[in-house]
């Protein structure tokens, strides 16, 4: 591996585990994170600054992680990563778009569009991602859809015990996601050194 795409993985590692967990955790605690979201916390203006760099680092990270993907594995497709780049633009724009549904209703309603359309294009987009890594390793596949579907029993779990879209649900939702794209990278990676060692014969 050479060393532009080992601090890539390091980058990554970083951020799925270290930062993100932490910068998404000490937002939640400014607030009730099993009530409020994360907008609905960053949306009295205090913590706008604070919500911003957890989303970009979410961004870089996706970013990335599917860049990595596409240039090193050649997983997914034209079509996919322009659903991914048109999931963070919007992401994006659901950061620097407040919550503010006491001030300003149609902002707020603006807000929450920008963030059920990102975050669906990002899940559809993971989707198709996934399916398209039987072509470098059924193994990988499989282990990735059954842990695509823990996270899906998990999230849906927690959103009907809370019954809203707290800071507790986002994050966990957040969280499992980016360190499933990890968990992708880290098993491509260790599949890949097997068969350049020639511990992995057949195509699995």
């Amino acid at each position: 591996m050479n060393k532009k795409r080992k601090k890539i993985i390091i980058t990554l590692i970083i951020l799925a585990i270290l930062i993100i967990p932490f910068t998404g955790i000490t937002l939640a605690a400014k607030g009730p994170a099993f009530f409020l979201s994360l907008s609905r916390i960053a949306g009295d203006g205090k913590h706008f600054g604070h919500l911003f760099i957890f989303g970009n680092f979410v961004i870089i990270f996706i970013l990335l992680s599917v860049y990595y993907l596409y240039k090193y594995y050649k997983l997914g497709n034209k079509k996919i990563m322009i659903l991914f780049l048109i999931a963070c633009s919007l992401l994006e724009a659901t950061v620097l778009t407040p919550y503010i549904p006491k001030e300003n209703i149609m902002i707020s309603k603006i807000h929450n569009l920008f963030a059920y359309v990102s975050i669906s294009l990002l899940v559809i987009s993971l989707f198709g991602l996934i399916f398209t890594i039987p072509n470098f390793s059924r193994r990988v596949f499989v282990y990735t859809s059954i842990s695509f579907v823990f996270i899906v029993v998990i999230c849906l779990t927690i959103f009907i015990l809370t019954g809203n879209p707290s800071s507790f649900f986002e994050l966990t939702l957040i969280t499992l996601l980016i360190n499933l794209i990890l968990f992708i990278i880290i098993m491509l990676h260790h599949n890949e050194t097997n068969k350049i060692n020639g511990t992995l014969a057949v195509r699995y």
